[in-house]
């Protein structure tokens, strides 16, 4: 390959990943500005939960469609797409002059999102390798990492919520550009392969897989805190935990960016899961010291990499034509189960105490593996990284 060629290919695939650290962005911003913006637009008590269900809703409709979208379509037009669209509904919800219109701008991003994500994955698992996955999903944490600070300055500089959302939505713009100017695969990529249909126990199965691991994330992350501290466990203490958790996923993500390519994607998604199970059965069984800074950080290292080793392995199972769709399914059933598992918990908490967060988690992670099995085939020749056909007009 030409050298210029090269850093063309490099230099896209790095706008990629901006996008996706602003798609990390919104999911750390909305609980920090909170409280303005409730005071700002009279919205109800329950209105940020109103809003988070808003926008999870749209996000798992809009990806369960969005690979359907990417095989006729191809990858710039729906990242350029999905990046305006996410600027626009930002810019609304930043100018809303009432709490209805900032619902609506939510709905917007919902879907803009869906559609960014899938798009972004499928990029990456067609035209890229593990270690880009691994980026792009640390890439993720960086931008959910940025979103409370962002917000937090906004308010504390610029006197408003307000600007930091529009600030985002710049960033979004910029970076909407930027792909819109990059050499990225159009519809090209999907003609240049034969479309095989995927295996429905296949397909059925792996969404499963997805609604249990976001599902185990989320839910680890929100409740732990709550467990620890009724523990015994002080606030100061247990904060650091729940960070450790977080810091520990994109740790191993970040580890998978470096090294990810120096052992088989099956063997590593193997000993992650094993990993997983192992920590889930420690959160439960160790005492909450023990499980507050060992067993949850080990959690958040088993569970960063199962996602990105997943999406790489996808067009591996069901074949490379039929892997844009399969994916869009994959993440819609992974925002399902981060909107469902962890209220489930939460209610079992409330039911039973806190002590019952450890033996859902173990339960969760047991099932995590159980059907992983159970998904077991034997993977498809591995598809070239790069299409041989590519639309870069």
């Amino acid at each position: 390959m030409l050298p210029n060629a090269a850093a063309r290919i490099r230099g896209d695939a790095a706008v990629v990943l901006l996008s996706f650290v602003a798609l990390g962005v919104p999911i750390g911003m909305l609980g920090v500005a909170w409280p303005a913006m409730r005071a700002d637009l009279a919205a109800p008590v329950a209105g940020l939960g109103l809003l988070l269900s808003a926008l999870t809703l749209l996000e798992a409709g809009s990806s369960a469609v969005a690979g359907a979208v990417h095989q006729r379509i191809g990858a710039r037009p729906m990242l350029v797409g999905s990046t305006l669209g996410a600027a626009v509904s930002l810019t609304i919800v930043g100018a809303a002059g009432s709490w209805e219109i900032a619902v609506a701008g939510a709905l917007l991003l919902g879907a803009a999102l869906g559609f960014l994500d899938v798009a972004v994955n499928a990029y990456g698992t067609l035209t890229q390798g593990i270690r880009y996955l691994g980026a792009l999903h640390g890439s993720w944490a960086v931008g959910a990492t940025l979103g409370p600070p962002l917000v937090g300055l906004a308010i504390v500089a610029g006197g408003s919520w307000r600007v930091g959302f529009l600030i985002l939505a710049g960033c979004f713009l910029l970076v909407g550009i930027g792909l819109a100017r990059a050499g990225l695969p159009s519809t090209a990529l999907h003609q240049a392969v034969a479309h095989t249909p995927a295996k429905i126990r296949t397909v059925v199965l792996g969404c499963v897989i997805f609604f249990l691991y976001v599902g185990i994330e989320v839910g680890a992350g929100s409740w732990s805190f709550v467990r620890l501290a009724d523990g015994g466990i002080a606030a100061a203490a247990a904060g650091a935990a729940v960070t450790g958790y977080w810091a520990m996923l994109a740790l191993s993500r970040i580890g998978l960016a470096l090294w990810g390519d120096r052992a088989p994607a099956e063997t590593l998604l193997d000993l992650a899961l094993v990993g997983t199970g192992v920590a889930g059965l420690a959160v439960w069984l160790l005492p909450v010291g023990l499980g507050a800074f060992v067993a949850l950080p080990l959690l958040g290292f088993a569970l960063g990499a199962i996602i990105p080793l997943l999406v790489y392995l996808t067009p591996r199972r069901v074949g490379r034509g039929s892997a844009s769709s399969v994916i869009g399914l994959q993440f819609a059933s992974a925002m399902l189960g981060g909107a469902t598992i962890p209220a489930a918990i939460g209610y079992a908490m409330e039911l039973g105490g806190s002590a019952t967060f450890g033996p859902a988690i173990a339960l969760l992670s047991v099932a995590l593996i159980a059907t992983h099995v159970a998904a077991r085939e034997p993977v498809l020749a591995a598809p070239k990284e790069r299409p041989e056909v590519v639309d870069r007009r």
